[in-house]
């Protein structure tokens, strides 16, 4: 028995379409196929001939004719109809995302239309904060699928935002994604045998880069598996191939034919970085030598900006923010505690500036930063070092271990908050008194965000005391939650009845989460001292498909108190410049030039070193000497290589469009019904 590839076989009462042969030693064949009929369709299994007695090949000359007896041969015209929309299309332009629900902007069809024009279909998505890249992901899966290589599917994103990601493909484009959380995981092990792979067994799935990581068994897994397309979203953590999800990535990224990668922060200023991505996608793209410029990266990715998009009826689809600075002035206690801190600044500045380490000034900082969060998270911070001096039991000379000094910012701060003099908070209550927030069913939602969880709880107590608001109106989010966890918090928010009226937030709530539905104000309840995170952080409310103004308050902590001034100052400035970013550059990482919110931090901590208010205005010597700007200016929609004048493969059909193929397909079956 002759069976060859492409060919169709019944076998157990079910037709099946070989896809692979092997001949065993004595002649019988080993088969692998594909479930074309009711039972098995879709699925994949192996036959052996010695086993499988009953194998033969399906001969069209044996295929039985029915005739169609229906008015204007209906049956025939449905049939070739069904078979003309089942099969795989080759063609660069846009076939079926313009049938999904969405209404695509041109710029959300660059990624698909120039991924198509490569050999490989491989891509880095690095559009801006908020420009809908999982809308671009669906388009490009969607138009995948529809060519036959779109069959297997892994997608990999962080965990807060697995549930999202996952109706979205679902709701917009029914890409079915298993989602291989926490609680997925138990469901395969109650349900799947030990030996089976889940990746063979789910052709289509969504999980975290975090659990591949942290579970040595799925790396076995991996390594038998195959995919027709890998996306991974918020790509720049996988950026570092020395890091164990680097490693990961750079292995996951052969194992597929097309890749997608997203990131509205696509590198960390770091040449090798951003050249470990693009070997990812292109292997050769990048010279031996590591040397590269923008000739070499540039057919392998779009990055667009919001203030790129010129279309009228697309920046529709964008609500112009509102910033509104609440000034705090603070109270006699807080600049009670605040000039001990500075003095203390003052005398590490000159310790340090006398040859001395950076230790006492990086403590005084540190108080300074969690203060500026809140009391508490200073209060908190400042006993636990208590606690570790006295458990080591010796003291160095530095402030963080002089037992004298920590307790004198310990009782400073105890008083602010048993006194309740805490003036951003104050502040914080009086404006949504005046704005006519009480928590009630029908007031507005609000995210506020702040950096310390000790913040998240202390905001949490006093607004449920102050507004006699029950448990389920006030939620925080933070990383320290689970993936369960943190799914069920965003997908409540996101939802009409939702009791969520405050959802309180880490800044692991900033990356890639949507919270504009039904919500479109914000708190920056402290001020991340980094552009980056500030960004990230608007963005959760300001960005595509938000229908109502997005307001976004600041509280500003304000004193004429000498050198506070200046700290203060220098805070502030972060939240002016990301507005102007904002209204001309897009991109936040390009002021710095440090592109990595953690060294944003420590410039930001330099500027208060040396008291420079105007930090943002100069260049960091710290700034890599390859500038990125080189890549990726002057980057837009018309890229040569993509198809602007019709992006939309006209389709071939019998019917003069869907609504009549779609009557009488109804009417067939309501026919056969009778």
């Amino acid at each position: 028995m002759n069976l060859t590839i492409g060919q169709r076989i019944s076998t157990r009462g079910e037709d099946f379409i070989i896809t692979g042969t092997n001949t065993n030693h004595d002649g019988t064949a080993l088969i692998d196929a594909e479930g074309i009929s009711e039972l098995v369709k879709g699925k994949r299994f192996s036959f052996d001939s010695r086993l499988d007695k009953d194998i033969r090949p399906i001969d069209p000359n044996h295929t039985i004719l029915v005739p169609d007896t229906d008015s204007g041969y209906r049956k025939t015209k449905l049939f070739l109809e069904t078979q003309i929309r089942n099969s795989a299309i080759f063609s660069e332009k846009i076939t079926v995302a313009n049938k999904t629900a969405i209404n695509a902007a041109d710029y959300q069809l660059t990624p698909t239309l120039k991924a198509l024009q490569l050999p490989r279909p491989r891509l880095l998505i690095a559009d801006g904060v908020g420009l809908g890249k999982t809308i671009e992901v669906g388009i490009f899966l969607a138009e995948m699928i529809k060519r036959g290589k779109g069959k297997r599917i892994m997608v990999l994103a962080p965990k807060s935002i697995l549930a999202q990601f996952q109706q979205e493909l679902w709701n917009r484009f029914a890409i079915p994604l298993v989602r291989l959380d926490s609680e997925g995981i138990a469901k395969i092990k109650s349900q799947l045998p030990a030996n089976k792979n889940p990746f063979e067994y789910y052709d289509k799935t969504i999980i975290s880069i975090d659990t591949l990581k942290k579970n040595a068994k799925f790396r076995h897994y991996l390594e038998k598996s195959r995919w027709d397309v890998i996306v991974i979203d918020e790509c720049h953590t996988v950026a570092n191939d020395k890091s164990q999800k680097g490693d990961l990535a750079q292995f996951i990224a052969k194992k597929c034919e097309s890749l997608i990668l997203t990131s509205a922060t696509p590198h960390n200023g770091k040449k090798e970085n951003f050249a470990n991505l693009i070997n990812m996608i292109e292997p050769t793209a990048i010279p031996k030598s590591g040397d590269y410029d923008k000739s070499h990266v540039e057919p392998y990715y779009v990055r667009r900006f919001k203030n790129d998009i010129v279309d009228a009826s697309v920046r529709a689809n964008f609500s112009e923010r509102e910033i509104v600075r609440v000034s705090a002035p603070l109270s006699a206690d807080e600049i009670d505690f605040l000039q001990y801190q500075q003095e203390l600044k003052f005398k590490a500045i000159e310790a340090f500036n006398g040859g001395k380490p950076k230790d006492d000034f990086l403590f005084s900082i540190g108080i300074f930063k969690a203060f500026m969060s809140s009391p508490l998270a200073a209060l908190e911070s400042i006993k636990r070092r208590i606690e570790k001096v006295k458990a080591k039991n010796t003291a160095d000379n530095i402030f963080e271990e002089n037992l004298e000094i920590l307790g004198s910012l310990k009782v400073k701060l105890e008083r602010i908050i048993n006194s309740k003099s805490d003036t951003k908070y104050s502040k914080l209550k009086k404006t949504l008194l005046d704005l006519g927030w009480s928590g009630k069913k029908q007031d507005d939602r609000y995210v506020i965000f702040a950096e310390r969880i000790n913040t998240l709880e202390y905001l949490r107590e006093n607004l449920k005391n102050d507004f006699k608001i029950p448990d389920d109106a006030i939620q925080y989010f933070h990383g320290g939650l689970s993936d369960s966890e943190q799914q069920e918090i965003i997908e409540g928010f996101g939802k009409q009845d939702s009791p969520v009226k405050i959802l309180l937030s880490s800044d692991a709530g900033s990356q890639g989460v949507n919270l504009h539905y039904y919500c479109n104000r914000m708190f920056n309840y402290d001020i991340p001292w980094s552009l980056i995170t500030l960004e990230q952080r608007n963005g959760r409310i300001d960005r595509y498909g938000q229908k109502k103004t997005p307001y976004i308050h600041y509280l500003i902590a304000e004193s004429n108190v000498e050198g506070l001034k200046t700290d203060l100052h220098i805070v502030e400035r972060l939240t002016q410049k990301e507005e102007v970013v904002y209204r001309t550059l897009g991109d936040a990482g390009s002021v710095m030039k440090l592109y990595d919110s953690a060294k944003e931090e420590q410039l930001v901590e330099q500027a208060i070193l040396k008291q420079n208010d105007n930090f943002l205005e100069t260049s960091s010597s710290e700034v890599n000497d390859f500038d990125f700007s080189t890549l990726f200016s002057e980057q837009n929609d018309k890229t040569e290589v993509l198809i602007t004048d019709e992006p939309f493969e006209k389709p071939v059909s019998i019917y003069s469009n869907d609504a009549n193929f779609y009557k009488e397909l109804f009417g067939s079956i309501s026919y056969r019904g009778e």
